[in-house]
């Protein structure tokens, strides 16, 4: 999953990858193995899909590798018309990589903040994984801020938190920077925008979550035609470790399990016997998707996952 707020470039990012994939080559600065992608579009208009994947430069000789469905209407998991519409471009086209754009736009879920609902949606797309050897990747939107769910982003994801806790990775997308535009001396205008891209914010394999810089870049005509995009990985961001890192490296540093008020104040909660909102649910999330455990009711350790998360990170290092 690939989850980011609204105007966080999931759809621009999700479409480079499309691109990537067809074309054989890198995103974001990480190897490729797909080459056939079937990218069911629910969320964007025919005209800024058609001009963003130009833009890309999408190969053109790409149209045996990359099948692009805009507003057919789908509503994947329905049972009925949209899954035998899914299945017949499986078996046909046999792609490696199925990208939905959104969960919601595209999916036949309901009540998105239901954790049994999600849990079967979750279960039916890794089905259709499985049964078809290839990958999913669903984007999804981010729920508006509050004190029970605070701006992080490997807690913001909109919805019950099984659908987290039922995919096997999550990467985030966060807004960085203001979008600017310049107007060039041929009367065009070129665009940018920085976001903060976080690969890992749970990944069954301990993948390492160091936040990235993706940029966004483009050129347009007056007219607001696209002349060409960009979706580039710009590296690192230095002292950007979140809040669940600093749980997990926290846990692993410990000779016993800590209790939670332990926890919060290694972390540095100002009131480590009642810490914040945002600490409570990050822990809880942690939890949830299973890299840390409770090995009694009142201390927490990290899990075999967690160790694992750890482990990897010290190997990219």
């Amino acid at each position: 999953m690939l989850s980011g707020d609204t105007g966080a470039a999931k759809s621009i990012v999700g479409q480079a990858l499309a691109v990537a994939a067809t074309a054989g080559e890198p995103w974001l600065g990480r190897d490729v193995y797909a080459r056939r992608v079937l990218y069911v579009d629910e969320e964007n208009p025919r005209r800024t899909a058609k001009g963003r994947l130009r833009a890309l430069d999408v190969p053109p000789d790409s149209h045996d590798r990359l099948r692009y469905a805009n507003r057919k209407g789908l509503a994947i998991g329905d049972g009925g018309a949209s899954d035998a519409w899914l299945e017949k471009h499986l078996r046909e086209f046999e792609p490696d990589l199925i990208i939905i754009d959104t969960l919601m736009a595209a999916t036949a879920i309901d009540d998105q903040n239901s954790n049994p609902e999600a849990v079967r949606m979750m279960k039916h797309l890794r089905a259709l994984a499985e049964r078809f050897t290839c990958a999913v990747l669903v984007l999804h939107h981010e729920r508006k801020q509050s004190k029970d769910h605070p701006k992080s982003s490997g807690q913001a994801a909109m919805g019950a938190r099984q659908l987290i806790g039922q995919a096997d990775a999550h990467m985030t997308l966060t807004v960085e920077s203001e979008f600017s535009e310049d107007e060039t001396d041929r009367g065009t205008f070129e665009t940018r925008r920085t976001f903060k891209f976080r690969p890992a914010e749970k990944d069954r394999e301990g993948g390492v979550n160091g936040v990235r810089c993706v940029a966004v870049t483009s050129e347009r005509e007056a007219n607001r035609r696209l002349i060409w995009m960009r979706v580039e990985d710009e590296g690192p961001v230095e002292g950007e470790a979140g809040l669940d890192e600093k749980i997990i490296d926290a846990l692993a540093e410990a000779d016993a399990p800590l209790t939670r008020a332990e926890l919060a104040a290694i972390c540095g909660e100002r009131n480590a016997e009642n810490p914040s909102g945002y600490f409570t649910s990050t822990l809880r999330a942690l939890k949830e998707d299973g890299d840390v455990t409770k090995p009694d009711r009142s201390h927490f350790a990290l899990s075999e996952q967690g160790e694992r998360r750890v482990e990897a990170r010290g190997a990219a290092f």
